[in-house]
């Protein structure tokens, strides 16, 4: 398979962007880097795993899930159909925090996902610390790894609980909280896009 032809491929599935995902695509799977793709255009990438991601982009499973990480703020977080995909609006409230926090600061992060709000403000301010709380258990394992890649672990501990009836008794009074919680109303979920479709529904219900 040719970078045009990945590119047909996937502009004929409706992909909003099929140049940039035919090219991370062929990157990732084939191990070439942009300059090389560049610089050999009409290249056929023979790779059983680049056809078997190019059927599922195809359906429009999302990108960053078949990559299985993708960047957010600074960082590269782990990402996995059990946590909702991190968003670049989502960095607004990252630098808020960083900006706004008090020194030595702890802080809780509520419907953590993957934990990337958190682990990007524990980033940018190593004076502080914070608990990450989710009521997934898939999440919060894919939040604690990312923890661990970012080397943020001994900075954040993490939660299985439902915010709305979680009583914390072994957490000091946290200087601020963050949250991107889960708000798209029950009857609008039909109308969203077919990539949305197949993240975690308690994560945007």
């Amino acid at each position: 398979m040719t970078y045009a032809e990945l590119v047909g491929k996937l502009a004929a599935a409706g992909v909003d962007s099929p140049e940039w995902d035919a090219a991370l695509l062929i990157e990732h799977f084939c191990g070439v880097t942009k300059g090389e793709l560049i610089a050999n255009p009409d290249r056929d990438y023979r790779s059983e795993a680049l056809e078997s991601a190019a059927r599922a982009r195809a359906e429009r499973y999302p990108l960053q899930y078949l990559l299985g990480e993708w960047q957010f703020y600074r960082q590269s977080f782990e990402v996995t159909p059990d946590c909702l995909i991190p968003r670049s609006d989502t960095e607004i409230l990252v630098e808020r925090a960083i900006g706004m926090l008090p020194p030595g600061a702890f802080f809780a992060d509520l419907c953590t996902g993957s934990g990337c709000i958190a682990i990007s403000v524990l980033c940018e301010r190593p004076d502080t610390t914070a608990v990450a709380v989710d009521l997934s258990e898939g999440a919060l394992a894919v939040a604690e790894r990312n923890a661990v890649r970012n080397g943020t672990e001994g900075r954040i501990t993490f939660r299985k609980a439902d915010l709305l009836a979680w009583t914390p008794t072994d957490v000091p009074k946290p200087s601020a909280i963050l949250s991107n919680p889960p708000y798209i109303r029950p009857d609008v979920l039909a109308a969203l896009s077919p990539e949305v479709k197949h993240e975690p529904r308690m994560a945007l219900d």
